[in-house]
């Protein structure tokens, strides 16, 4: 889906022109906001290049300036898009959410990935990174992950008597404030 790769996933913002798109380099840039912070830059994925690349060849500037055009009247933008969005939900078979909330989604695997937080704030559009806790909400599969590290790193040391000695040893030497030789 393209929506879930994009940082720029807002009703002002989807009124985008294809002049606003650079296809070569892999940027949209948005022009218009709400803020100063909301006019960026915003590299695309390999995966959303792809995609608006089969979507110009499909509908692109001949058709309309507009990247999600007015198919009524293709010379104004589309407004709105929730009907659009709750239908192409439905032929899916995915229960409805909003398109909003792939803005949560895109900022959890930023910093899933280790993206920075002023990096995920300033794709985002947002002038500081105190917004970014709200939206990269930490996916349970890492949860789950972690956990499963712990498992693994108690096991090896259950089956390994002498590491789990060592490790004793070397927690025992650190909280004494020494160093420990060997």
């Amino acid at each position: 889906m393209l929506c879930e790769d994009r940082a720029w996933v807002s009703v002002a913002e989807a009124n985008l022109r294809w002049e606003d798109i650079d296809l070569l380099n892999g940027v949209v840039h948005v022009l218009k906001s709400k803020s100063a912070a909301g006019i960026r830059s915003v590299p695309l994925s390999g995966f959303s290049k792809s995609e608006l690349l089969k979507w110009r060849n499909l509908l692109g500037p001949e058709f309309s300036e507009w990247v999600f055009p007015n198919l009524s009247n293709r010379r104004h933008p589309l407004q709105g898009g929730r009907k659009a969005w709750a239908s192409a939900l439905k032929k899916a078979a995915i229960p409805f959410f909003p398109i909003y909330n792939l803005r949560h989604t895109f900022a959890s695997r930023m910093t899933a990935a280790g993206v920075s937080p002023i990096t995920v704030a300033q794709m985002l559009g947002h002038a500081s990174t105190q917004i970014v806790p709200r939206y990269a909400q930490v996916l349970d599969q890492n949860r789950f992950d972690a956990m499963k590290k712990l498992e693994s790193l108690r096991q090896s040391s259950i089956s390994n008597g002498s590491a789990s000695v060592t490790l004793q040893t070397e927690q025992k030497t650190k909280l004494a404030g020494g160093t420990k030789t060997e």
